[in-house]
């Protein structure tokens, strides 16, 4: 697969993901717009129908041509709808497993053993007072337990 079939592909996922569907039925016009300016990919409807083809060739991508029964035309096209299998998310997956593992080394190392006494006691202490603060609004009446408990929720904000 090419890097510009790769971003065939991308863009229709990101068209179907946008409705939550695994499908999408985008006119090639629009496929064709969204790979210029977000991939940067000039093509003509033809090297894009083309693609497609290999895709579907390729087990990646289904083709439905859908039409539409319109009295006095008969049936008329109305537009493809693309379904993807399994194999381009195996492919996502893959990709992101790569990534994964490029990544690795950059994370923060664990807490070091003398450090975890340490921490402990400190959530401990946060925890008390959590503890003490909830015992004094439970005592409070409810105007002012109401007042206090939005308070505290746009002090999380």
């Amino acid at each position: 697969m090419t890097a510009r079939q790769q971003a065939e592909v991308i863009t229709i996922m990101k068209v179907g993901q946008k409705h939550g569907k695994r499908y999408s039925f985008p006119s090639q016009k629009k496929i064709l717009s969204i790979l210029k300016s977000i991939h940067g990919y000039e093509i003509s409807e033809r090297t894009l129908r083309r693609d497609l083809r290999d895709l579907e060739e390729n087990k990646l991508l289904e083709t439905t041509h859908r039409k539409r029964w319109i009295p006095g035309s008969g049936k008329v096209f109305t537009s493809n709808l693309y379904k993807l299998k399994k194999k381009v998310f195996i492919w996502l997956s893959e990709i992101g497993a790569m990534v994964d593992g490029l990544f690795r080394h950059y994370r923060r190392p664990k807490l070091a053993d003398n450090q975890l006494p340490k921490k402990q006691a400190s959530l401990m202490g946060a925890l008390a007072s959590v503890d003490n603060s909830v015992e004094k609004v439970e005592k409070l009446p409810p105007e002012q337990f109401q007042h206090r408990i939005r308070h505290l929720i746009e002090g999380l904000k």
